[in-house]
């Protein structure tokens, strides 16, 4: 199952386990033009399949008794999404498997051959330090893993995206983590000036600036804020 930021999870958890229970069809899963995110059962076995397609589902409705789980199909067809919604709005959450037994009772439930939704899903795309990607900027026709051996994203000369393969050999951009250190600089002041007015406590900034840089002091910003004194 995984067990990196990407690997396949299960709905009612939303945890990875790379040892948890799987019953994957033969070539299964191959992530299809890298759109296939979520999974289907089809007669006791798995593929995973594209999320925003229509499937009916089959929920986990709760435990009779402790170690015993009992599902419910529902016929009608719907987006995973939808599907995940419909099961936590009127159920548990979609159907959760974590062992032969389980499956097979999933199994079971369904009345005709066909893929059903069950609740394990996967987060395609997440950043090198394991974040989600928040963000995306794909080209026209990518992600399209092609061949299937596409993981990694490279950024084009228009700032688009596209998948390629890990191998690829190009130029690079890194990212650097600054320590920003904050510090609060409190000044008395007499004088006739009204210091709400920007125009007073700018020039303030700005002299401030001078004696630091006087001091060799040059990577810092000033924000001005002011307190007065109970009343």
């Amino acid at each position: 199952m995984g067990n990196a930021p990407n690997s396949w999870r299960w709905s009612a958890t939303g945890k990875i386990n790379p040892d948890a229970y799987q019953n994957w069809m033969s070539t299964q899963p191959d992530n299809f033009r890298s759109q296939q995110h979520c999974v289907t059962m089809r007669n006791g076995q798995w593929t995973d399949d594209n999320c925003k397609s229509s499937f009916p589902f089959v929920c986990f409705t709760g435990s009779t008794e402790p170690g015993l789980k009992e599902f419910t199909y529902v016929s009608t067809s719907m987006t995973w999404a939808a599907a995940k919604n419909h099961c936590r709005q009127n159920y548990t959450d979609l159907a959760m498997i974590q062992d032969d037994a389980e499956n097979t009772a999933v199994a079971s439930v369904i009345s005709s051959s066909t893929n059903v939704w069950i609740g394990l899903y996967r987060v395609p795309w997440v950043w090198s330090n394991g974040k989600i990607s928040s963000f995306v900027n794909w080209a026209p026709g990518e992600p399209d893993n092609l061949d299937g051996a596409e993981h990694c994203a490279w950024v084009h000369e228009n700032h688009q995206w596209s998948d390629e393969s890990c191998s690829f050999m190009g130029p690079f951009f890194c990212q650097q983590i600054l320590d920003v250190k904050k510090y609060h600089l409190k000044i008395k002041l007499q004088t006739d000036a009204v210091l709400s007015d920007p125009a007073s406590y700018n020039q303030i900034i700005q002299q401030l600036g001078v004696k630091f840089k006087n001091m060799a002091l040059t990577d810092f910003q000033f924000t001005w804020k002011t307190s007065y004194p109970n009343m």
